[in-house]
Order: structure tokens, then C-alpha cells, then sequence
């Protein structure tokens, strides 16, 4: 028990706890996560203030003193959780149902321009120094990775640099402003429930990586973790599509999740992804992980 909250089942990156109205996080720094955690805690604000109430649990307040925040409790139970189920049970139309509404729910937090104002030639010059610098630090942990998962440099670079920065500069061009990302969209990061009726969305949730952003790169994050996973991804594809309102970029889809590689990346180092081959998940295989997903779209 801490302060009446009892410790909530999940809470990978931070202590999660909970009472019967209010759950009440504690932001923690972790070796695999480079964002800080006061800008994690702004970041939660921001989302709270930008974003209409419905989409996003209600914020209560912000202890920055304290790294933590308190948020109202959302019903039903977590889509990471529930999707399996489901899955199992082969109830395809419910399926379809949860990714109609993750569709619309992520839409509407695309719909709305980030408070930065970053203009979309500014966020192009932006993620192409991140990715020229965490392409870099990557080619360097390459001289020190097991010989499994080593990289030709050379092919690296070429495919980087080539293919991946021009379909991002592209595809960010391509939008007249730069709105509003989650940040770390995906199943694990929505609430909802099934009632008599079919499923009922409750809340997009986890809003700590909140951030401007065009909406490839929420997309990305959820197909890399998500749809491509399921049992059913065509299915839950074309909901989510139905959803969303509209043709997805896939060129630009697949181009940000090198980009998301590379950010998961950044903070990595030969002895983590040595390390981490002895710990249980989730904590283990999470940067093994990046690394084979990389090697796919190399092949």
C-alpha cells in the first residue's frame, strides 16, 4: 500500500498504483528510456490540456516535486489484455469493433495542432538530425554487438539514408501543420470494456511520450506492436482503417517504424542488450527486439 493505492498489475516503465476512483502514477527513469522524466510529467499536462476530455483519462493533478501524477480511473481493462481474448475466443467481430474505436480515438488526437507550433519544413529538419545522430550511435554499438545481431555498416547507412530519410521528408512535407501524437500508441495504451451492446472504448491512456508529430509515426508504433501480431491482421487492419477515416500512408507507416527503431535505440548500449538476454519480459529482449526488426526490413 502507498498512500491508500494499491499496486496495479503492468506499470513497465513506471510504478503504477490504484484506489477506487484515481490512479496514481509514479514516473521513473529507466535505462532503456532517454526522454526525462519532467518533461515525461509535461508531457502528461500538455495532453490533458490540448486534447478534448473523453479521449484521454482526466488528469487530477501534476506532484513534478514528486514525479508523479494522479489520473481519474477509466472503466474496463486494458486492450492488451482483452485483444488475446478475444482472439482465442475467435469473436472476429468484436475484434473489428476494438479497432474501429482505437481508429477513431487515435484520430481525433491527430486532428489537433501541438501548442510547439514546429512548422512541417522544421520538423523535417528536426527528426533528420535525430535519425543522422541515432543512426551514428547505432553504427558504433554495431562494433560491439554480438555477432547474431552485427549489421553490415555500409548496407545500414545506404538504407537509412537513401530510402528511409527522403519517405520521411516526404511524408511530413506532405502535411500543412504538424499536429498532435500519443506518443507510444498501441494496444497496451487503451482501456475498454464489452457490454450486451459489443465494445465500448474508455480511454486512450500512457500519455507521458505526448508529443508534435504527424500521424504516421503514432501509426507506425501500433503496427510494429500491434496489428501485425494479431491473429487476425487483416481484420483488425481494415477496422482500424474504417476507423481512422481514411487511406493510410503505408510508405510513410513503414519508414517511421525505422525511425521508431532508432529512437528505441538511442540509449542503448553493448552491455544492455547483454544484459537484458537474462531478464524476464518485459524488461528482457526489448532491445534484441528493435535490433531483429531492423534486420527484417535490411533483408
Amino acid at each position: 500500500m502507498l498512500y491508500g493505492y494499491e499496486r496495479a498489475r503492468g506499470g513497465h516503465l513506471n510504478f503504477v498504483s490504484r484506489n477506487d476512483g484515481a490512479v496514481y502514477i509514479r514516473i521513473r527513469d529507466r535505462d532503456t528510456v532517454s526522454l526525462p522524466v519532467e518533461e515525461r510529467l509535461k508531457n502528461i499536462q500538455t495532453a490533458a490540456q490540448v486534447i478534448p476530455r473523453g479521449i484521454f483519462p482526466d488528469l487530477i493533478y501534476i506532484d513534478k516535486a514528486k514525479s508523479r501524477a494522479l489520473i481519474k480511473k477509466v472503466k474496463g481493462i486494458n486492450l492488451g489484455v482483452l485483444i488475446p481474448m478475444l482472439e482465442c475466443a475467435g469473436e472476429i467481430g468484436l475484434l473489428e469493433q476494438v479497432y474501429y474505436q482505437l481508429g477513431r480515438y487515435i484520430r481525433v488526437v491527430h486532428q489537433f495542432p501541438h501548442p510547439k507550433n514546429i512548422s512541417p519544413v522544421d520538423y523535417a529538419c528536426r527528426i533528420e538530425t535525430q535519425v543522422n545522430s541515432d543512426l551514428s550511435k547505432l553504427l558504433h554499438l554495431n562494433n560491439n554487438l554480438p555477432r547474431k545481431l552485427k549489421f553490415d555498416d555500409g548496407h545500414l547507412h545506404n538504407f537509412v539514408t537513401l530510402e528511409v530519410l527522403p519517405e520521411i521528408k516526404r511524408t511530413i512535407l506532405s502535411y500543412p501543420w504538424i499536429g498532435c501524437n500519443h506518443g507510444d500508441f498501441w494496444e497496451f495504451n487503451a482501456m475498454g470494456e464489452i457490454s450486451n451492446d459489443g465494445f465500448i472504448m474508455s480511454a486512450l491512456i500512457d500519455t507521458e511520450f505526448f508529443k508534435p508529430g504527424i500521424p504516421e509515426e503514432d501509426l507506425a508504433q501500433n503496427q510494429m506492436w500491434g496489428i501485425k501480431k494479431r491473429t487476425y491482421p487483416d481484420q483488425c487492419k481494415a477496422a482500424f482503417q474504417s476507423g481512422y477515416g481514411g487511406i493510410l500512408n503505408n510508405a510513410g507507416i513503414a519508414a517511421f517504424t525505422i525511425v521508431n527503431v532508432l529512437d528505441y535505440l538511442r540509449p542503448a548500449s553493448p552491455q544492455l542488450v547483454y544484459q537484458e538476454q537474462n531478464k524476464p519480459y518485459p524488461d528482457g529482449e526489448f532491445l534484441t527486439t528493435q535490433l531483429n526488426v531492423l534486420h527484417d526490413r535490411l533483408k
